[in-house]
């Protein structure tokens, strides 16, 4: 099987757009989901209510740090209701981040 085109324009600017490499559901309970970048990014320059989960319509309640190249989001709502394969839609306007993304989740 093959992987389907992404359609993505750029984020807040700049000439080149970083795409998040994946996003692993880290604790089912809570519904935090830890996405990855191939860059440094920074939590602070994220808006937690854009990530959504597709299946649901529900949103990202907060956006901490995790890693120097990795943020995590979490939403109350995906709490128990957050499966691998699911599919979060990224739609901000992070400076370099692509936009809009989906992103399939995988159990980590």
């Amino acid at each position: 099987m093959g992987r389907w085109a992404q359609q993505h324009r750029r984020g807040g600017g700049g000439s080149n757009c970083l795409p998040f490499l994946y996003g692993n559901i880290t604790n089912d309970a809570s519904a935090r989901v830890n996405f990855l970048v191939g860059a440094p990014i920074d939590a602070a320059d994220f808006d937690a209510t854009k990530f959504r989960l597709l299946r649901t319509g529900e949103i990202g309640d907060s956006v901490s740090q995790g890693d120097t190249n990795d943020i995590n989001v979490d939403a109350a709502n995906w709490g128990g209701d957050i499966f691998p394969g699911d599919v979060i839609e990224y739609t901000g306007t992070t400076p370099f981040i692509c936009t809009p993304q989906f992103i399939v989740l995988q159990e980590f």
